[in-house]
């Protein structure tokens, strides 16, 4: 795992077609807002969300 400490309004390039931007950082809650830019075509995802596609095709391939 890589581990980079940005500020508000920096960024993190990822390949060529991703840029990550930290908009706001909450300290109060624990919270960071984050900003994405990449081609319509690039799936993002919330980590819980992409877990719960994982499981729910793991589900329908045990169904088959």
């Amino acid at each position: 795992m890589l581990v980079l400490q940005r500020y508000v309004k920096e960024g993190v390039r990822v390949g060529d077609d991703l840029l990550v931007t930290v908009l706001e950082i909450n300290a109060e809650e624990g919270s960071v807002r984050l900003g994405f830019l990449a081609p319509d075509s690039t799936r993002i995802l919330r980590e819980e969300i992409w877990n719960k596609n994982q499981v729910e095709k793991a589900d329908a391939t045990d169904k088959t």
